[in-house]
């Protein structure tokens, strides 16, 4: 299969490339080419340097590659997952990244409040407020999953909503303050 990803460069997308390479698939990797990974399988693969909100001029590259599938890592918000799933033809089957902050139960967290019961599920309730971020961090007022999965969703698309995840390449180093006490023997 042909497969588009989207910010596959870096944590999850990374990870989500050498996975599709090391099935069979064929990958073209999207990304702004501020981060260039090295070394198998991205030295072989085709890459395609465009931001997200530009992809649209270069709808004959991706035409070219004539992609299936596209998964996209690194969508925030409405505007820049419509403009995106525009630029794919129908039938192109869509898979999004989504995030646990889509649920209640994560506004509860952030809060420090029980709003919902825990362990999440996926039968958990969304979110009933918009735009978690909006006024808190610089650059995040538009950021919704909610609305980058209405986007996917609405063309057929899947979500994946994904928790918090550590791992190699995670540049956020979200889990760094716990593993500090694991090697230190603490």
């Amino acid at each position: 299969m042909r497969v588009a990803v989207l910010g596959g460069t870096i944590f999850i997308g990374r990870a989500i490339v050498s996975d599709l390479v090391n099935a069979g698939h064929e990958v073209l990797v999207c990304h702004r080419g501020d981060h260039e990974p090295d070394g198998p399988p991205f030295d072989s693969l085709r890459h395609l340097h465009a931001d997200r909100a530009n992809l649209k001029d270069h709808r004959s590259e991706l035409d070219g590659f004539a992609p299936e599938a596209m998964v996209d890592c690194r969508a925030l918000g409405r505007a820049d997952s419509q403009t995106v799933v525009d630029c794919f033809e129908p039938g192109v089957r869509l898979v999004v990244l989504s995030s646990v902050d889509a649920y209640r139960a994560f506004t509860g967290l952030v809060r420090n409040e029980l709003l919902e019961p825990a362990p999440i599920t996926e039968e958990s309730p969304p979110r009933d407020e918009k735009y978690p971020y909006r006024g808190q961090m610089p650059g995040m007022d538009d950021y919704d999953k909610l609305d980058v999965e209405e986007v996917y969703c609405g063309r057929g698309g899947v979500a994946l909503r994904l928790p918090m995840v550590s791992g190699p390449f995670d540049y956020q180093r979200r889990e760094e303050y716990i593993l500090r006490r694991v090697r230190g023997g603490r």
